[in-house]
């Protein structure tokens, strides 16, 4: 349960955050206000998730290997086992 949580801890906070701040700006201003608000809050939130999500591609020959390493850019290596 804790890695699910600790996996979408952002998703989780953008959940708290977003209701409370649409109360307090529509108690303060005015409903329309804090419905522009949200709307805002969730197109911002939208493409933080969009620019932060990633293709994983598979690395299968050492080809492959080489071309990833001398390409300069930084990369994540993931290694598993089957046993």
């Amino acid at each position: 349960m804790w890695f699910l949580i600790n996996q979408y801890s952002l998703v989780f906070s953008l959940l708290l955050v977003g209701p409370v701040s649409w109360i307090v700006i529509s108690r303060v201003l005015d409903w329309r206000w804090g419905t522009l608000f949200l709307a805002c809050f969730l197109i911002g939130a939208l493409l933080l998730f969009y620019t932060q999500s990633s293709e994983a591609s598979l690395i299968d020959t050492r080809s492959e290997w080489d071309g990833a390493l001398s390409s300069g850019t930084p990369m994540l290596v993931e290694v598993y086992s089957d046993y």
